[in-house]
């Protein structure tokens, strides 16, 4: 493969970082197109996406080793002919797993018949790099690039958010694509996403970190998050470092975009709006968002919206589609029945068995939101959310 400037949009990852990274990556993906000759991949092309994509990867320091290592996991997209469990590219991951330990490789598959519905920031990520894949086995059809819409960045944060607050996880260690062990990296990500999302799209695209950092976007966090400290959130993800920002209040800054996202003042019209805006739409995808939101301000928000928070959210889980329950069926019939009550007891264990409920809910959201970003099965009531933002806030759609 052709060299690439894998850091090419970062701002703070010094030079002998760089360099040592960089050729770090360069065997990786040599070795990725030897292991993809290894399993005789055929009909799929292999592609990076998350921050690589981007050009703008986090590293950290080894301490057993004093060498520059890369922090950012390498999330691969196989765009295949057909995802039948006898395909090869099935084997690629725990492959490169085994030859490449340094890194944290992940593998997502779309086939290409639904590559015209492959959607939300993984597929911006990668959409500019189609025509030019990692390993390339076949010519695919390229549809038109979907601009970025601000649900797509909503759902991200969400999706930082849920990792932050949902803890533990419930999930043996390496044994999940959505979430790390040590939830310091999600707290750091999710200050990451919640200036990301008053940033909105860019020219259609989804914007990378380092533009919260540039001039004409510093103002929407004004009152929110002063420049020196956005300066240092984005430093400390690219320069791994989640206890340089354990003083920022994570929690105060996710609800404070949130609002300026929904275009309110507070707390008490950021649950009016929410209410709103997922009034009617109880389905998994819809119902689990809402409620992640809802929990932000159970737990840390204004007292004067705590008992409302929780009213609210038990009345979600009330409405949702039981239908589109597995995992969280049980749980989700248990918080209901717990009543409002449950979920404002303040009490240690009453607070960790709402949390292992709500991530049982979780497994659900993923596996329809997978189908739906992925193309399988497109979700029509996932709302775009533009109508209820601010118009201080300028995103595409």
């Amino acid at each position: 493969m052709k060299d690439v400037d894998w850091f090419q949009n970062t701002r703070f990852v010094p030079e002998i970082a760089r360099a040592r990274v960089q050729n770090a990556l360069r065997n990786y993906f040599l070795s990725l197109e030897e292991c993809s000759r290894s399993i005789g991949l055929r009909e799929a092309n292999i592609y990076v996406s998350g921050s690589l994509a981007r050009r703008e990867p986090s590293v950290t320091l080894s301490a057993s080793s004093g060498e520059y290592l890369l922090h950012s996991d390498v999330d691969l997209i196989a765009v295949v002919k057909d995802n039948s469990p006898l395909n090869p590219v099935h084997k690629l991951a725990a492959l490169m797993l085994e030859k490449e330990s340094d890194f944290a490789t992940t593998l997502f598959i779309v086939e290409e018949g639904s590559l015209s519905n492959f959607r939300s920031c993984v597929a911006h990520d990668v959409w500019s790099f189609l025509s030019d894949p990692l390993v390339r086995t076949w010519d695919i059809d390229i549809p038109a690039a979907r601009p970025i819409v601000s649900r797509e960045l909503y759902e991200v944060f969400i999706h930082q958010l849920n990792a932050y607050l949902l803890y533990p996880h419930g999930e043996a260690k390496g044994d999940s694509k959505h979430y790390r062990p040590d939830p310091s990296v999600h707290r750091l990500k999710t200050l990451l996403e919640s200036l990301r999302l008053l940033v909105g799209g860019i020219e259609g695209k989804a914007p990378r970190y380092g533009q919260i950092l540039e001039k004409h976007h510093l103002h929407r966090f004004k009152g929110i998050v002063p420049e020196v400290h956005a300066r240092l959130i984005v430093r400390s993800r690219e320069n791994y470092a989640p206890d340089a920002v354990a003083d920022l209040d994570v929690h105060g800054v996710a609800r404070g975009c949130l609002q300026r996202f929904f275009g309110v003042a507070d707390d008490i019209e950021l649950l009016e709006v929410l209410g709103k805006t997922f009034s009617g739409h109880h389905d998994v995808m819809n119902t689990f968002q809402y409620c992640v939101s809802l929990y932000l301000l159970l737990r840390h928000g204004s007292s004067e919206t705590r008992e409302d928070s929780a009213e609210h959210l038990w009345r979600a889980l009330t409405e949702i589609n039981t239908e589109q329950l597995t995992d969280g069926r049980a749980a989700v019939e248990q918080l209901v029945a717990d009543g409002p009550s449950a979920l404002l007891d303040q009490e240690a264990m009453a607070v960790s068995k709402v949390v292992a409920d709500l991530v049982e809910l979780r497994k659900d959201y993923y596996h329809h939101l997978g189908a739906h970003n992925f193309g399988r099965n497109p979700n029509l009531q996932y709302l775009p959310l533009d109508s209820e933002m601010s118009s201080d806030v300028s995103f595409v759609d």
